[in-house]
């Protein structure tokens, strides 16, 4: 028999497992105990809305005459402990499109009352929607759900996909009293086993059994009590990153009377086997693939008596400009250059893959740069798996200093990505230097400048100047090219809450792609002052990136991660209405985070009695604080808020 071995990489406060004294038992299907049709809290989460009450799940490995078959079954129960919670009764299963890779099978929904009547959900509440070329979502609306009542629902995923198994989250955005995942492996299957959590297993076994006449290895894994994690929090890049979870990957096959083959070996073999990979290497590797695109390329840029930077420039806004990206973010492209740069429209793969493509033709030292997006998730850099990937760009090693480019957006410069890509770092696929980079993030910048004149009955007039740079700049530029600058400043004065009226809008330096993107108008302005009989109470400030405080919690479990630096300036010169003198000034303030991570500045003065200067200059340089600087950050931005939402005073003299 071939003992199946399990390497395990444990992101774990503590190394050593607890013991537990007593282990929860999964209550079989529509088995309610009448203590949890009376529960009506939560007994650690006293303010939770709802409590999954047990959320079980299987995934097995089976073989047959068509190769290894991968089920998973689940069975979750929630219960309702308040009304703001019938959202619960939304279900939505995610699978695949194609029936052939992935089969959702026997979904069951049910509901049971607060007085143990349990009703089944019909088939009319349960519909299947495609959401791209590759994944569906089957949705399931649960009727007549009130206060009380308990969802319980099961359903099983069967695939033949038994490289990466089934990720399984023991927490949600509600409290879980007890999750448990089973995992049954045949003996001559070798997995690596991923495991993210902030405490101890509660319950974590094995033991050798034989599934359909299979030597196999089962294993129990379970957490109990685990608090809800809320996914509406902003600056994060996925919550799925914080939740205590697990998952699986092959490592390596044993079969009777061979050595083991090895599926994960080193990040050099990835490397390898990507390059000779059909849909990735071979797409940039080989003239053939190209040659059409590299034909127009220099016809259009003659590359003679250009520095390598000059030719990694011109490589990048050639391709940016002719092809268009699709949205989707690949690591594969499935087609030849040639004819995705004849549609003129493609992903991620399809796009950066022609570029890296040109780059090497021109001679330059370019590779792709594997990377997980945001919303993807973090990366590991001990093994290489290339599931943790979802796009890739470019990389050019000039001179030994390395660039990033990405022409999925023309107006992006050299060092500049999509947003979605700053997640940290990216992983080079070539087999000479598989190294992991480092991401800079790049920094995005605003700047307005107003000179208003108020009147007395509180409408402001006069001109304002706008400067955008860095990402702020790009994608501004992007969107210009589809609409008019003023549908650009309407959206840029949507969430300040005032009527704003504006004409004569010029814009500057709209192709200059590496210089800051700029707009001049005249415009009126309403609603800014309050009119209390001879009184009038002003905003001071009408605009700024942060228009309020986006960290609303008093504490946060997981990293505020800011996808770039931010800078933004806000100057007013006000002109005040004749009869009228200063009664207050909102007082200056200042503030400066730990390792200057970030600063503010607010100050409201007068250098005549006709006039106010109002200035506040905010500069955030650190992209990650940990949950321990949470407070001081919050306190960051509660003092921009009060200052945002304080009030000059004038009255008549």
């Amino acid at each position: 028999m071939y003992k199946k071995s399990i390497l395990t990489l444990a992101c774990l406060l503590t190394a050593v497992l607890a013991a537990f004294t007593q282990v929860y038992e999964p209550e079989k299907w529509g088995k309610i105990k009448p203590e949890d049709l009376a529960l009506a809290s939560c007994d650690f989460d006293t303010a939770a809305s709802a409590l999954v009450l047990q959320d079980i799940g299987l995934i097995k490995i089976t073989s047959g005459h068509a190769g290894y078959e991968v089920i998973h079954s689940r069975n979750k129960r929630i219960k309702i402990f308040d009304v703001t919670a019938l959202d619960k009764g939304n279900l939505a299963i995610y699978h695949s499109s194609n029936k052939r890779d992935e089969r959702l099978r026997s979904l069951d929904i049910q509901v049971t009352t607060p007085d143990g009547v349990t009703t089944k959900v019909k088939s009319d509440n349960k519909y299947t929607e495609r959401v791209n070329e590759y994944r569906s979502v089957t949705k399931v609306f649960v009727p007549n759900l009130q206060k009380g009542s308990i969802i319980e629902y099961s359903y099983e995923l069967q695939s033949e996909f038994f490289f990466s198994l089934y990720d399984w989250y023991f927490q949600s955005e509600i409290p879980t009293r007890w999750s448990q995942l089973t995992v049954i492996i045949p003996n001559h299957l070798s997995y690596m086993t991923l495991v993210k959590s902030s405490k101890p297993f509660d319950l974590r076994d094995s033991k050798d059994v034989l599934e359909r006449g299979v030597n196999s290895t089962q294993a129990r894994y379970g957490l109990a009590h685990m608090p809800g994690v809320r996914f509406d929090e902003p600056y994060i890049t996925t919550p799925y990153d914080y939740l205590a979870q697990i998952g699986f990957q092959l490592s390596g096959i044993t079969e009777l009377g061979y050595a083991e083959k090895k599926y994960i070996t080193t990040w050099k073999d990835l490397a390898k086997k990507l390059e000779e990979h059909d849909d990735f290497g071979r797409r940039y590797r080989k003239s053939n693939q190209y040659d059409d695109v590299w034909k127009a390329f220099s016809a259009q840029y003659p590359l003679a008596g250009l520095s390598s930077k000059e030719k990694a420039e011109k490589a990048l806004r050639f391709v940016s400009e002719h092809m268009i990206w699709s949205g989707q973010e690949r690591i594969f492209c499935d087609e030849k250059l040639n004819d995705v740069f004849q549609k003129g429209k493609g992903s991620t793969a399809a796009i950066n893959l022609t570029l890296i493509a040109l780059l090497r033709e021109a001679g330059l030292d370019a590779n792709p740069l594997l990377i997980s997006t945001r919303d993807h998730g973090g990366m590991f850099n001990q093994y290489p798996f290339l599931d943790q990937f979802n796009t890739v760009t470019a990389l050019v090693r000039l001179d030994s200093t390395l660039f990033l480019l990405d022409a999925t957006n023309p107006f992006h410069i050299i060092n500049e990505l999509h947003s979605s890509c700053y997640n940290g770092a990216g992983w080079v696929a070539n087999a000479e230097w598989p190294e992991w980079v480092n991401i800079a993030y790049l920094e995005k910048s605003q700047t307005w400048f107003g000179q208003l004149s108020l009147d007395e009955n509180g409408v402001l007039t006069g001109a304002v100047d706008l400067a955008v740079g860095g990402g702020m700049a790009s994608s501004w530029r992007k969107a210009i090219k589809g609409a008019s600058p003023k549908e650009l400043i309407d959206d840029e004065w949507e969430d300040t809450g005032l009527a704003v009226k504006y004409n004569d809008i010029e814009t500057q330096q709209i192709e200059a792609a590496d210089q800051p993107l700029k707009f001049h108008y005249n415009c009126e302005i309403q609603q800014a002052v309050d009119v209390v009989n001879d009184v009038l109470y002003i905003k001071p400030v009408l605009d700024f990136y942060f228009i309020e405080n986006p960290f609303k919690t008093l504490k946060r479990t997981f990293p505020v991660d800011f996808s770039s630096t931010i800078k933004s300036n806000f100057v007013c010169n006000l002109q005040l209405p004749k009869g009228y003198v200063i009664d207050e000034l909102p007082k200056s303030a200042k503030i400066v985070l730990p390792n200057e991570g970030g600063k503010l500045h607010f100050s409201c003065s007068s250098s005549n009695p006709e006039q106010i200067q109002v200035l506040l200059k905010m500069q955030i340089s650190q992209t990650n604080f940990q949950p321990d600087e949470y407070a001081g950050l919050k306190q960051f931005f509660d003092l921009l808020n009060e200052k945002i939402n304080s009030r000059i005073v004038l009255k008549k003299a």
